[in-house]
């Protein structure tokens, strides 16, 4: 099966049109996430200030300045949430007492107009004046306590919802809300920075689009080009040419959309970086706006590195369902045209409710930010099961039912000619 496998690839990758397929959405991802397009929206709200265009300077002096400011910006802050309770606590009396008590905790406005004291190097801590360490302390605080308030009214309302079902004897809504509070009482550690770039990356879905579109040409005219050479006759007439030929085919499908999740998405991070530079990844996953109520006491890290697998399952789950109609296709051009079908009515769902909790079908596993905004859970047998997982295992059986009864057919219909 190896040396078969080996053989598809060879067939594969000697495609002279999917590999400039590649080529050409691997550029657009790229343009797609360096910036360009931020680049250009500022000179267009310049222009609509009646500012001359340009005056952000060039593209690559516009990316550097974002870079800058997050490298900047990261020294800051570890140092002021780092401190330990007594090092914060010297340091709010320290500012009480020099520049009054509700500087640190009454808002930016508190702090306004900075006096040149504020403003000056140093300051309380060597490399900063006091003016800049009071506003990121300001900022985390804010944020921590924007957080710990969310925590408190999920659980809040866990605590009504578990009464009322309790009252009622629903099964499935008493065991949601215990795991709904055991889940948000977990500790998830404080804001102590901000997020830099990880938001533009995990959330942006052009970049899978591209990849499932290249999963599209390679899998769905995998078969189908055989049978447009007649070769796929000739195959199956091998020694393991029935179904060890499709489960070729299907595992070098399915890798290989995997290996271009991977390589695109990393082209991705890496242009993202080019553009705003990276920071946060230890930072609490619930303090992106995007997932302000996830359930997990996970990092901004582990999310990403979940995004990623989820991705890369959608992309194999869309490999394997291409494999199965190409297989039953009597032409390429069969093959392709259902399967860009098919690929519209998979990304409706991701587009038209984008980060919606109750996404269908295998590729919102792409888009995961809806299934961990919320504890998003389906009742089976009066027990909650998490969602994601359930469509993922729902669409991997699905999927590998498709691709067996898909070599079913294709045996018949070589039988049939013969």
């Amino acid at each position: 099966m190896g040396k078969l496998c080996w053989y598809e690839l060879k067939k594969l990758v000697k495609r002279p049109f999917l590999l400039a397929a590649l080529g050409v959405l691997l550029a657009a991802a790229l343009l797609l996430s360096c910036g360009l397009r931020e680049y250009y929206a500022a000179e267009n709200e310049l222009r609509a200030l009646g500012v001359e265009p340009g005056s952000q300077g060039s593209f690559w002096e516009f990316t550097a300045l974002g870079r800058r400011s997050a490298e900047l910006a990261a020294p800051r802050y570890a140092a002021i949430g780092g401190l330990s309770e007594q090092e914060e606590a010297d340091f709010v009396q320290a500012m009480e007492e020099q520049y009054g008590p509700d500087v640190l905790t009454g808002g930016a406005d508190a702090a306004l107009p900075p006096t040149p004291e504020m403003t000056a190097v140093p300051g309380y801590f060597p490399q900063y004046s006091d003016w800049d360490a009071i506003l990121t302390y300001q900022d985390l605080l804010g944020r921590n306590q924007r957080l710990e308030e969310q925590l408190q009214r999920v659980l809040r309302a866990g605590e009504d919802f578990l009464a009322e079902a309790e009252e009622e004897g629903d099964a499935y809504g008493v065991r949601r809300n215990q795991d709904i509070l055991a889940l948000y009482a977990q500790p998830r550690g404080e804001i102590t920075g901000p997020v830099q770039g990880w938001d533009i990356w995990l959330f942006d879905q052009y970049g899978m689009t591209l990849v499932f579109l290249w999963v599209l040409l390679a899998a769905a005219g995998s078969v189908a080009w055989e049978r447009d050479r007649g070769t796929w006759t000739l195959l199956h007439t091998a020694a393991k040419g029935k179904g060890h030929t499709l489960g070729a085919k299907w595992a070098v499908n399915a890798v290989l959309a995997v290996a271009v999740t991977l390589l695109v998405r990393g082209a991705q991070l890496g242009a993202v970086w080019f553009q705003a530079g990276l920071s946060g990844s230890g930072q609490p996953a619930a303090s992106l706006e995007e997932l302000a109520l996830c359930p997990y006491p996970m990092t901004v890290g582990q999310f990403a590195l979940l995004t990623l697998c989820l991705q890369g399952l959608a992309a194999a789950l869309l490999a394997t369902l291409f494999t199965a109609l190409s297989a039953v296709s009597q032409s390429s051009l069969a093959a392709y045209g259902a399967g860009a079908l098919l690929l519209g009515l998979l990304l409706l769902p991701v587009y038209a409710v984008p980060r919606s909790p109750w996404l269908w079908g295998p590729l919102s596993l792409g888009a995961p930010a809806g299934y961990f905004n919320a504890y998003v859970t389906a009742d089976l047998l009066g027990f909650p099961v998490l969602w994601a997982g359930l469509q993922a295992v729902a669409w991997a059986v699905l999927a590998a039912l498709l691709l067996t009864g898909a070599g079913f057919v294709s045996v018949r219909k070589r039988r049939a000619v013969a």
